[in-house]
């Protein structure tokens, strides 16, 4: 038995394609009874899910019309991807190749073979071993909320990590194998858990994380591409606060990383990107004390003739960011110019805008520094805007988020794209500014697309001193930024030709007017877009060679793989297979 067992594995070695991950229906996918020992040694927990949305679809064995129109109006929320096996946010990551549109083609090629519903890290463990040795793809799931389409893939093994939950508070925290204790409250946050139960569960104990505004997502992709949050720019990124994490390697190793042991590897995970190094089993991050906030609700609303007064009004704004910042303010905007559906200039009204706050302050703070924006604005086109705010004090900042948190639709075809600023570059030649605000602003009648702007970087940011000195997140962060702009474009699904015309115009001319402004800056790789030039500067700058190098490491033979990702460049998608070079 023994030299039997020897010789499949020889046969099984020799029968790989030597360029390809393996796929069904190849010689070297596993038989049933493979993957019948792994659902043994996970207690159960392997699946093979249908598409969430065959129930719409009377040609597939779930078809059920009763359930689909449940999905059907459940598909624009993100929750309800979070708590499906292999959905997605953003349904053009599966290729749009089930909707729930009953006209619609339906088919789970885009999607997973396999999941490993993991609990534990001893299932993570078991569904890395099996496509290791078996050559076969593999992703990692948390909520599925991905703006690059990491978190799925055809042909893949998927692991799941949603139901492996827990959450554990500390007075302080002694990092495994450091002679050392945090004289800092902290909290083990196991990978299935949502932030939004985080944050309650830590506003019971009246503290916080800084964490994002989404309920919905979990901590493996977020801390992975450095996690700004709007408390970032008084406390730092949310990678900034992370003191040790439990993961599983490429070889399958259940590890612990922090300062004092597997360092290399706790730097990169920190701000290196999903996906790439390990999964993430479970992450402990400092808490603080909860702030008040200050809350300032901002509408400059422009009439549909005024598209000078819009484009003007918007230059002056992003002229006063930098005092912004420095005031305390953080925040969200958004602009939208009176264009037409069709794109040309006036037509409908336009809109500048946004969520505000001031940290510990009072929200009169953030009237005072918003003023001069509004006074300038009110004398200068005095017929062609209308300009409202609401102001209001807060308690907690669970308070705030839980009136503010976002709640934006999903289940849609989009594609984005950032930029990290900083002060510089607003204080161009102002003429040279609105040009590019111009350029980089899509126009058109797209309501789930278009120009937003964060206000989520500030000294907090700029000064951080992560555990262990440093970490991997984009040194752009560091050097004065000051707005992570997002731009955001979407079409219908399955229609390739207005896909290929949005992404390109999202690439070549939105974010390059902004590129062309600040060309040694860079972009937040959780924010970013797929086809970004020369990604491996703009996600990570000079950090990139470092990553590089930790990636070939700990994961020579990719085992973990996506795009765009760190030590990616030796593979390619080819259709539906991942092939190398």
């Amino acid at each position: 038995m023994k030299h039997l067992t020897l010789l499949l594995f020889v046969v099984k070695a020799f029968s790989f394609p030597s360029s390809c991950k393996t796929t069904p229906g190849s010689p070297s996918w596993p038989p049933n009874t493979e993957w019948q020992e792994l659902n043994k040694t996970i207690s159960g927990r392997l699946l093979a899910p249908p598409p969430p949305a065959a129930v719409c679809h009377p040609d597939q064995t779930t078809f059920n019309n009763t359930t689909c129109n449940y999905v059907t109006s459940a598909w624009l929320n993100s929750t309800f991807h979070a708590d499906n096996p292999i959905s997605v946010d953003f349904e053009n990551w599966n290729n749009d190749t089930c909707l729930p549109n009953p006209a619609a083609p339906c088919s789970g090629i885009g999607y997973p073979v396999y999941v490993v519903n993991a609990t534990k890290a001893e299932d993570v463990k078991a569904g890395i071993d099996f496509a290791r040795e078996n050559n076969i793809r593999l992703i990692v799931k948390g909520s599925g909320h991905d703006y690059l389409g990491r978190s799925s893939a055809p042909n893949s093994l998927s692991i799941w990590t949603r139901h492996i939950g827990g959450l554990d508070f500390h007075d302080a925290f002694s990092p495994s194998q450091c002679n050392h204790s945090i004289k800092e409250s902290a909290v083990t946050i196991s990978a299935g858990v949502l932030i939004g139960d985080v944050y309650g569960a830590a506003a019971a104990r009246n503290i916080t994380i800084v964490a994002g505004m989404s309920p919905d997502i979990s901590i493996g992709g977020y801390l992975t591409g450095g996690g700004h949050s709007p408390l970032s720019a008084t406390y730092g990124l949310a990678a900034d606060q992370v003191l040790e994490m439990e993961v599983v390697n490429a070889q399958g190793k259940v590890l612990i990383v922090n300062e004092c042991q597997n360092s290399d590897l706790f730097w990169a995970l920190r701000g290196g990107g999903g996906s790439t190094f390990a999964v993430i089993i479970s992450a402990t991050v400092r808490t603080l004390p909860t702030p008040t906030i200050g809350s300032y609700l901002l509408a400059i609303n422009f009439t549909a003739s005024s598209s000078e007064a819009f484009w003007n009004s918007s230059t002056f704004f992003h002229q006063q960011l930098s005092k912004l910042v420095n005031a305390g303010v953080s925040g969200y905007y958004y602009q939208d110019p009176p264009v037409t559906a069709s794109g040309s200039e006036g037509g409908i009204t336009g809109f500048l805008g946004g969520l505000f706050l001031v940290v510990n302050k009072p929200s009169e703070a953030a009237i005072d520094a918003f003023s001069p924006i509004i006074e300038y604005i009110n004398r200068t086109y005095t017929n062609d805007v209308t300009i409202l705010y609401l102001n209001q004090d807060y308690d907690t900042f669970h308070d705030w988020w839980f009136q503010y948190k976002d709640s934006s639709n999903v289940g849609y075809d989009m594609a984005m794209g950032s930029r990290l600023l900083n002060a510089d570059v607003f204080s161009v030649p102002s003429s040279i500014l609105m040009e590019t605000i111009k350029a980089g602003t899509p126009l058109g009648n797209d309501p789930l697309g278009g120009f937003g702007g964060n206000l989520v970087s500030g000294p907090g940011v700029w000064n951080a001193v992560p555990r262990g000195g440093s970490n991997s997140v984009n040194p752009a962060w560091r050097n004065g930024t000051i707005n992570h702009i997002g731009i955001t474009v979407t079409w219908p699904p399955l229609n390739a030709t207005t896909r290929d015309i949005k992404q390109g115009l999202l690439t070549n001319r939105y974010v390059e007017a902004w590129r062309k402004l600040d060309p040694y800056s860079g972009a937040y790789v959780n924010e970013a877009d797929v086809n970004e030039p020369n990604y491996q500067h703009a996600f990570w700058g000079n950090n990139y060679s470092r990553l590089a190098r930790i990636k070939r490491e700990v994961d020579s033979n990719d085992v973990f793989w996506c795009h765009p990702c760190v030590g990616n460049e030796g593979w390619h998608e080819v259709g539906n297979k991942l092939c190398r070079k």
